[in-house]
């Protein structure tokens, strides 16, 4: 069982027993006289974690590293968030056997989550991948926390500029990604979903197909809904410029062309009983007024629970986005 712990911001090291007890492994290449100074940067690493914004960064715990192959956990400093930032990564098995470059789904999480919320989603894809049924891809779990996946009017949380403008690029810098919008797609639940939905429409240059749990996107300019109301009171200070930069409704006017003409694919998954299944019937039906094609599946007795949508469908999901590589990658 193979495992990952970053050392520094620009360090990861690959374990293959770790102890958080006490050191209990072997660290592949280090020399047992270095051990002494691999425990010393451990613990550096545990005080500048602990220094950090607590909510922007969530190591995986002992059982998560062991349970999840091939994961990474790493941070930087985000000059937009002013802050440390933390994200996980999910390398496929192959990874370190060559060259090859690997297709990337970004994984957004719903509210109040963190990136390790989701991590139980990249089992469903190694097995799919050892069944022969897809192709291996690199999964990348940000931090989204609580933020609507916006950039918020105070400029304290902006989280929108970090996935887009300093996640994206760090991650085709770091490892071997398909550095186009014909290697990305962008999966999410909840929260994630509108942040999905929106980061495919609003930069269809980027991403070539997104996946939402558990419901639509809404039109912010028009929503009566006083939770969504409250997000946009709290988020954007109900300021209507940022409102409709943050509408999916707005880009999806201003974009639905190209969207359309480069053959963007959705894929929407709700339970029948979520409470936000209207929004993505009414976002299927607004896509497919506009020719762009939009799926949807609808799981009996799921209700807004990501983990039961997931166990129905996210077999459905990952063989929906290797179509979709598979049709315009070489």
């Amino acid at each position: 069982m193979q495992a990952f712990l970053v050392i520094s911001t620009t360090e990861v090291l690959r374990v293959d027993r770790f102890n958080f007890g006490g050191y209990d492994g072997r660290v592949r290449g280090m020399k047992a006289k270095s051990i002494g100074l691999f425990m010393i940067s451990v613990v550096l690493l545990a005080d500048f974690v602990s220094r950090a914004d607590a909510q922007w960064v969530h190591a995986p715990s002992k059982q998560v590293l062991q349970q999840t192959p091939g994961l990474v956990h790493e941070q930087f400093e985000s000059p937009a968030m002013k802050t440390t930032v933390g994200y996980s990564v999910v390398l496929p098995r192959s990874y370190d056997e060559g060259s090859k470059r690997y297709p990337v789904v970004y994984w957004l999480h719903g509210g109040g989550g963190n990136e390790c919320s989701n991590l139980f989603t990249s089992h469903a894809w190694r097995k799919l991948y050892e069944a022969g049924k897809i192709r291996e891809v690199i999964l990348v779990y940000p931090n989204g926390f609580r933020s609507g996946y916006m950039d918020h009017h105070d400029g304290t949380v902006m989280v929108e500029t970090t996935i887009i403008r300093e996640l994206i690029p760090r991650i085709d810098k770091r490892y071997r990604t398909i550095p186009s919008r014909e290697g990305r797609g962008v999966h999410g639940s909840s929260m994630g979903a509108s942040g999905s939905l929106k980061f495919v429409i609003k930069y269809p240059d980027m991403f070539c197909a997104a996946v939402a749990y558990g419901g639509g996107a809404i039109d912010l300019a028009n929503t009566d809904n006083e939770f969504v109301l409250n997000i946009l009171r709290k988020n954007l200070n109900s300021d209507p410029a940022l409102i409709r930069q943050n509408n999916t409704y707005h880009f999806l006017e201003k974009n639905h062309v190209v969207v359309r003409d480069r053959d963007t694919r959705f894929l929407l998954i709700c339970g029948e009983d979520d409470p936000w299944k209207e929004s993505a019937v009414t976002f299927q039906t607004t896509l497919k007024n506009r020719d762009i094609s939009c799926r949807l599946l609808l799981v009996p007795d799921a209700g807004h629970d990501l983990r039961k949508t997931f166990a129905a469908r996210g077999e459905s999901a990952a063989l929906f986005q290797d179509e979709v590589f598979e049709r315009i990658l070489p």
